[in-house]
């Protein structure tokens, strides 16, 4: 709005005989908004090109690139958009140019955007298309079990489950198996397993070694995740290590002491004796 003055001058013939002077308010109408020409939005899939060649909208990915323009009323300029009302951006030559962050929810989406004008008039909201955003979540473990062959001690059988996002059809995952003997450090590669499937490996195992396997699921996006699990030596109920300083229940010996891979149970009181420090005996009754 703006003031004004009117003056009114008053003559007798050429002789000037009085003035009267009125002031006045001028208000733009509530009418006068910019308005809202066009509101467009595309996809940016370069953090992937596996999306990219997908041609689809991915959770975790895809990027909105967002486009607009507006025009302003009666003398007017456009200053800023305003996108769902979360985004501002300030526009200087009058027109919106933007890419946001990776959609985050896997769902149809659109872009609501008003631009706001010199006067701080807001135009009246444009949506963009409807965007379809497919869902993606990163490969996981849901089971991994292994155990020796009962008809064979020296044969594992594994079984793993897996789920990954199936993107429409597009994706696909794989699961390489690894395995190690529990004392040693370098992991040799066994090879792709079938999901949901038990698998006897071809790989001999010896009876008196237990091992580490090692599951990776990767997906064709790069996304991976790794699982463990532990097959121990063959089952035995009794045996004494070479050398005589380890004993075995329930399984091969490996180490200079006494392994137990049985469920065990007490009918007395048993006290342990803490040799390596003050000698405090440990009465495990009283520990819950």
């Amino acid at each position: 709005s703006g003031t004004g003055t009117i003056s009114v001058d008053t003559y007798n013939g050429s002789t000037k005989i009085g003035t009267n002077t009125c002031m006045f308010t001028c208000k733009v109408p509530d009418t006068v908004i910019p308005a809202m020409t066009a509101a467009n939005v595309a996809i940016d899939n370069s953090a992937s090109s596996v999306v990219a060649g997908w041609g689809l909208c991915v959770v975790g990915f895809s990027r909105p690139r967002i486009t607009a323009s507006a025009s302003g009323a009666r003398g007017s300029t456009i200053r800023s958009y305003t996108i769902d009302d979360v985004y501002q951006a300030a526009q200087s030559d009058g027109s919106l140019s933007y890419t946001g962050g990776a959609f985050t929810i896997g769902e149809d989406k659109v872009f609501n955007i008003c631009a706001t004008d010199s006067r701080g008039r807001t135009s009246q909201i444009r949506s963009t298309a409807n965007v379809e955003v497919v869902p993606y979540h990163n490969p996981y473990v849901s089971a991994f079990t292994a155990h020796r062959n009962p008809a064979d001690n020296s044969h594992v059988v594994v079984h793993a489950t897996w789920v990954f996002a199936s993107v429409k059809g597009k994706n696909s995952a794989t699961a390489a198996l690894s395995y190690k003997p529990s004392a040693g450090k370098v992991w040799t590669v066994y090879g792709n397993l079938t999901n949901d499937t038990d698998t006897t490996l071809t790989t001999a195992f010896a009876e008196e070694s237990s091992y580490d396997l090692r599951l990776t699921v990767t997906d064709k996006l790069g996304r991976s995740t790794t699982y463990e699990a532990a097959v121990p030596t063959a089952e035995v109920l009794l045996d004494f290590r070479s050398g005589g300083k380890g004993l075995g229940v329930g399984k091969i010996a490996e180490t200079d002491s006494l392994e137990v891979a049985m469920d065990a149970k007490f009918m007395k009181n048993l006290v342990m004796t803490d040799v390596g420090s003050k000698g405090n005996n440990i009465n495990l009754r009283d520990i819950e």
